[in-house]
């Protein structure tokens, strides 16, 4: 029951192509290993194994690019343990776990994960993986870098900048007239 959200920066950079190059997270459990990686071959972001609920994201990965990966581990509306992936600027939809522990399992670890397939016909195989940027803490459903429990603004956009209070200027100043209701009546008061 100890709920969080976790990112960290990944590039992944890998020569040649394949055979595989991979990097990211590894969630390790007594239900097995669980991964969200990217990697050079298949040129996916991709969430499988162990506890975690599978999620493919519908874009391209190329060695060489960076990329914030991120989880958020919480309990939904439903009282379900569930968790929400973050690649980039998008998120996945909340998945719940279907897993016998419906959920992380306790003494389970997380960390940075990185693997090159051996290939002895190709000597100069070689990759490189480097890991910035690395946040756990709090649960922030949005992504925004706020924590829920200090988050006036719940459910902003991904990539939005916020304010402190987790409110972007949207949210503050709408373009369609005042969050009270109505139009804005001329500049001055928008």
């Amino acid at each position: 029951n100890d709920f969080f959200s976790v990112s960290m920066t990944v590039t992944l950079t890998g020569s040649s192509i394949s055979p595989r190059k991979e990097a990211g997270f590894l969630l390790d459990t007594i239900g097995g290993q669980g991964q969200f990686i990217v990697n050079t071959d298949g040129h996916e972001v991709v969430v499988f194994g162990g506890p975690l609920p599978f999620y493919k994201f519908p874009m391209a990965f190329n060695s060489g690019d960076t990329i914030t990966l991120g989880m958020t581990y919480f309990l939904n509306s439903d009282g379900k343990r569930a968790i929400i992936y973050s690649a980039g600027c998008l998120q996945s939809p909340p998945l719940e776990f279907s897993n016998n522990e419906q959920g992380i399992i306790d003494n389970s670890t997380l960390g940075g994960y990185f693997q090159i397939v051996n290939d002895s016909s190709n000597p100069s195989n070689s990759g490189t993986a480097v890991y910035q940027n690395i946040n756990i803490g709090p649960t922030d459903l949005d992504g925004d870098g706020v924590p829920d429990a200090l988050d006036l603004c719940p459910n902003t956009p991904p990539c939005t900048i916020v304010d402190a209070q987790g409110c972007s200027i949207d949210q503050l100043a709408p373009c369609d007239g005042p969050a009270s209701g109505g139009v804005w009546k001329n500049h001055g008061q928008y």
